[in-house]
């Protein structure tokens, strides 16, 4: 019951009374999408501990931490730029994450890409039947 208490109070940070209904939900919804964002990100640490490469865990902590400042922002009466850094951030975040992580594994994403764009332009100048 504690745990429903707080997520309730951290979902309602920056609704005041006199907002307008339209507002309160905004501010609500980009609270919630923080705190999912947040649990989903450090849902992952777990199982990432045991890649045996200790960054994996470490950095996915820190992307847990990039959705926080919504919920700051909210706070301080900044509805536009909690939005702002909800939609820009978490894009930012989701793309930063992509290049960190590929380019300290074997088979990085830049490769993949590289390799079937390859592919797709020499079955380009091929005669089909």
């Amino acid at each position: 019951m504690a745990i429903r208490r707080l997520l309730a109070r951290w979902i309602r940070i920056g609704r005041r009374p006199e907002m307008r209904p339209s507002e309160a939900r905004y501010v609500v919804l980009a609270n919630i999408i923080a705190l999912v964002g947040v649990l989903f990100t450090l849902g992952f640490v777990p199982f990432l501990a045991f890649t045996g490469w200790w960054m994996y865990p470490v950095l996915q902590i820190l992307y847990a931490t990039g959705y926080l400042p919504v919920l700051w922002l909210n706070h301080r009466g900044r509805r536009l730029a909690a939005t702002t850094w909800l939609l820009l951030g978490s894009h930012l975040l989701a793309v930063l994450q992509v290049l960190v992580e590929a380019s300290g594994s074997t088979s990085s994403c830049s490769s993949c890409c590289t390799r079937s764009c390859r592919s797709s332009w020499s079955r380009r100048g091929t005669a089909r039947g």
